[in-house]
């Protein structure tokens, strides 16, 4: 049935998963800023306590996915972090936002990796798995600047309710994929435990060149990205006083953010089609990253916007083509483990730099702060251009990136 075809259902769950997480995010910054007043460090410490939950979790749901399921661990992130969503505006003690944000990490860490490794193992056409990973971002980010126009209609009447409608469609999300995913992977006796997927994804990351320098790059990218994310949109609030109107200039904001977002995933597709090697791909998109979060960091309030749009567009770009790359490298036993892995490596990074950020914009203030994430996407930039050419094949040349939902 067309409807089960596992290209369709990977785009779907994509949409349906960080559609609801982009309008979560960008009601509860508006609340976290305008309403709750909360410090710069208080908001790198919700972040930092997802981050930890998420770097704790991360490689035994891994190996849990390889192991036994990997469609029903996407279903169970899909409720949880649905769950977490919902109950996050049920009060405005700064404990239990912290208590929901841990609960969201456990919940995302089922997710993270299963859906790719999921895809890989039920998508028939393996020359093609490349090019739907990244081509899937576009259309998560086309859904959500359609989406964002309502999302900002519905804060405009209850910002805490609208947090709470993110997390029921997620709930509502992962009950429909429950049905909609099919999962084929047969599992015998001889099948590695539990034990031996740990060790393989390990030695995997330990090993293969591509993914050591992938891993380097993603702690880099990690210890810059949690100022970014969490004191960006701070400056920009700031910087522009909007008053009653800062839920709508942000939404716009966002909007600008999720369409600039899809044009350069299609560059990125573009040049992976040609054949550019993926390094050369996610150097060229951390360097962009970086001279944005400069940006960020000391213009005025437009070019606040512009720094943002640079550097979020390609951070969201990089998500999928640093997934893409690490596929390429990746064995079928301990896919999931191993995008695990990657993805501790950004989590480390994160809560590092979540502590290092939150010790500067106390002690210098917001802007400094910025800079050394500005400094660090530079280094990762820096660290993924200069891969070897025999370390770092390219992505298929001949093959078709358009993708229909």
């Amino acid at each position: 049935m067309r409807w089960r075809d596992p290209e369709r259902v990977f785009i779907g769950l994509g949409i349906a998963s960080l559609v609801p997480l982009w309008s979560f995010y960008l009601v509860a910054v508006v609340w976290y800023i305008d309403v709750l007043d909360l410090s710069a460090f208080r908001l790198i410490m919700l972040g930092t306590a997802l981050e930890v939950s998420l770097l704790v979790s991360e490689i035994p749901t891994g190996v849990v996915a390889d192991r036994f399921s990997r469609k029903w661990s996407v279903v169970l992130s899909f409720m949880l972090t649905g769950v977490s969503m919902l109950l996050h505006p049920i009060s405005t003690n700064f404990a239990v936002l912290l208590a929901t944000q841990v609960l969201f990490g456990f919940g995302w860490s089922f997710r993270s990796g299963a859906d790719v490794a999921w895809f890989t193992a039920e998508f028939e056409d393996g020359d093609r798995v490349s090019q739907v990973i990244v081509a899937r971002q576009r259309w998560v980010l086309i859904s959500a600047a359609l989406t964002i126009p309502f999302v900002v209609l519905l804060g405009l009447w209850s910002l805490r309710i609208t947090i709470a409608l993110t997390g029921a469609v997620t709930v509502a999300a992962g009950l429909v994929l429950a049905f909609v995913m099919v999962d084929h992977r047969l599992r015998a006796d001889s099948d590695p435990s539990s034990g031996e997927i740990f060790r393989q994804g390990f030695s995997l990351c330990r090993r293969v060149p591509t993914l050591r320098r992938l891993m380097v790059v993603l702690l880099l990218v990690g210890l810059g990205a949690e100022a970014v994310d969490r004191l960006g949109f701070k400056r920009f609030i700031d910087e522009g006083d909007f008053g009653t109107n800062t839920l709508v200039f942000t939404g716009v904001l966002f909007v600008v953010l999720a369409f600039g977002g899809s044009l350069m995933v299609t560059v990125a597709e573009s040049r992976l089609d040609r054949g550019v090697r993926f390094a050369l791909v996610v150097g060229g998109l951390v360097a962009l990253a970086s001279l944005g979060a400069a940006l960020v960091a000391l213009a005025p309030v437009v070019g606040v916007a512009i720094g943002m749009l640079a550097q979020d567009t390609t951070r969201e770009t990089l998500d999928p083509v640093a997934m893409a790359w690490a596929n390429t490298e990746a064995e079928e036993a301990s896919r999931a483990t191993v995008h695990s892995f990657l993805s501790q490596a950004h989590g480390v990074g994160e809560i590092a730099g979540g502590f290092l950020a939150a010790g500067i914009a106390t002690a210098a203030g917001v802007s400094p702060a910025l800079l050394v994430s500005a400094a660090l996407f530079g280094l990762a930039a820096v660290w993924a251009a200069t891969a070897r050419a025999d370390d770092d094949a390219p992505a298929p040349a001949n093959v078709v990136t358009t993708t229909k939902p």
